[in-house]
């Protein structure tokens, strides 16, 4: 695995492709070795409470929901956006 700057660099690099409102996407394997090679890194989850509770908590991480279970039911309504997808309905007439 890469050296911190290279994983951190990639992750930054990864959200501004994804347009993410964050600063970085870590893939699990880089948030591992992160961990490994970093022993003061901390992991923020930011499931929500539902998620921690029906998935499972990741030992010695920081919970802090991003969205609450609320809000992220009502941003299920739209869904996102995906990059090379058009959304618009397609009909199609049968014969």
């Amino acid at each position: 695995m890469d050296d911190i700057s290279e994983i951190l660099n990639k992750a930054r690099q990864r959200a501004e492709e994804m347009r993410l409102p964050y600063a970085g996407a870590l893939l699990p394997a880089e948030a591992y070795a992160l961990m490994q090679k970093a022993p003061g890194a901390k992991l923020i989850d930011v499931r929500t409470r539902a998620e921690w509770d029906f998935v499972g908590k990741v030992p010695g991480s920081v919970m802090i929901e991003w969205h609450t279970e609320l809000e992220s039911s009502s941003a299920m309504a739209e869904p996102p956006l995906v990059q090379g997808h058009d959304p618009t309905p397609k009909l199609s007439v049968a014969s």
